[in-house]
């Protein structure tokens, strides 16, 4: 099944898909092969809890484990296979909480860019070897200036490309 009819099937109050076009620009096709053996999937920023119930739903053998500075939201603070922790994600100490073979990490947090490197240093070990680690909203330099307060030239995808 494609991520986007599992989107499709209920309100879950997440812009994965819309306005977003992630769903089908990218976890369609990455998503669908791996959607029965996903085991761990981490999300950073969860908001409303909308993204970690429609992970739980598509990814039907997986936990799904979310970190997010504000209170989980009651939707998901309940719900089986859901993991929520209320904290700082870009700490060492909240990294070692995870599992180490995370299938995906999805890093929806402050967007900004200093948080992003240092979360991307601290969780890529999480990583298990042919997992994916998917940093969203990454081309928003331009857009969201106060995203990037150093004014760095140099951007997620710049350093990226570099790797």
């Amino acid at each position: 099944m494609k991520y986007t009819e599992q989107f499709d099937k209920h309100d879950y109050l997440t812009d994965k898909c819309w306005p977003h076009t992630y769903g089908k620009e990218i976890y369609d096709d990455l998503f669908e092969p791996i959607q029965h053996t996903v085991r761990n999937y981490l999300e950073l920023g969860s908001a409303y809890g909308g993204s970690a119930l429609l992970a739980r739903d598509y990814f039907t053998r997986a936990t799904i484990w979310t970190v997010d500075i504000v209170s989980p939201n009651r939707r998901i603070q309940s719900s089986d296979r859901i993991v929520s922790l209320q904290a700082d994600a870009y700490q060492k100490r909240i990294a070692d909480m995870f599992p180490a073979d995370m299938d995906i990490i999805i890093d929806d947090a402050s967007h900004n860019l200093k948080d992003i490197l240092q979360t991307l240093l601290i969780l890529f070990q999480n990583l298990k070897e042919g997992g994916f680690y998917v940093i969203e909203d990454i081309n928003q330099f331009d857009v969201f200036k106060n995203l990037n307060p150093t004014n760095e030239k140099l951007t997620p995808i710049k350093i990226l490309n570099l790797m």
